[in-house]
């Protein structure tokens, strides 16, 4: 007699098992998520031997050592200070002189960084609109003197090029005298509106005014030529830093 039992086969997907087959393909990725919630600020501390760099703006606060020189669009903390401000040396002419008054201009200037009696590098600094100032002066004057002078006021200028400066404004009657690099590029007097040649690289503009018919000079300068002309500060001429 045989037995009752028979052996049946029954495919996978008709039985509630588990069963795994070959791995398929990956697929196309898809498009990216929303972005998250920005998160909170971040904070720093400790010490950092790389460049930083600050996008935007950056609060620090507490004690701050910082090693190295730091710069502001490639120009170093003071210059970058400066940016925008025109400064010049209303210096002392030294000789028969009274403050800033001579009697008599100089026939050259010391614009070099010799320290000397009458060196037109040292003096007050002044603060000009671009190259624009006034500094007319009145007062009891020299006595028996025929041609009292103000200043030297002298820029520390750097020029891309080559070229001729227009320089417009008051200087008295006169003779009154503009320098370059010390020697005098002009002899002038009343209103004026004078072409200055001033070589390429850095050089020295120096401006003299003067009166012989009493002690008020006359001495203002209305255009704004340093940026006209596309000339920049001599920081370090100007302020005697790094040795000059």
């Amino acid at each position: 007699m045989r037995s009752g039992l028979r052996s049946v086969v029954v495919g996978c997907a008709l039985l509630a098992l588990a069963c795994t087959g070959p791995k398929g393909d990956q697929g196309e990725q898809g498009p990216p998520g929303p972005a998250g919630a920005q998160g909170p600020t971040g904070t720093f501390s400790g010490t950092t031997s790389s460049p930083v760099t600050f996008s935007g703006g950056a609060t620090i606060s507490g004690g701050t050592t910082i090693n190295g020189a730091v710069t502001i669009n490639g120009t170093d903390l003071f210059a970058a200070a400066m940016a925008g401000l025109s400064p010049a040396v209303f210096g002392y002419p030294g000789g028969t002189s009274a403050g800033h008054l001579s009697c008599g201009f100089p026939t050259t200037l010391d614009v070099s960084t010799t320290v000397s009696n009458g060196n037109a590098t040292y003096g007050e600094i002044i603060y000009t609109t671009r190259g624009a100032f006034n500094l007319t002066q009145s007062g009891p004057g020299f006595m028996g003197c025929t041609n009292v002078c103000v200043g030297p006021v002298t820029f520390f200028l750097v020029s891309p090029s080559a070229q001729t400066v227009v320089l417009q404004g008051y200087v008295d009657d006169g003779p009154s005298k503009i320098y370059v690099d010390g020697t005098v590029a002009a002899t002038v007097a009343g209103t004026i509106n004078q072409g200055v040649n001033v070589p390429s690289g850095p050089f020295a503009l120096s401006l003299v005014a003067c009166s012989s018919n009493g002690f008020s000079v006359g001495f203002s300068f209305t255009n704004q030529w340093i940026t006209t002309y596309n000339l920049s500060i001599d920081i370090d001429r100007t302020f005697h830093r790094n040795g000059q």
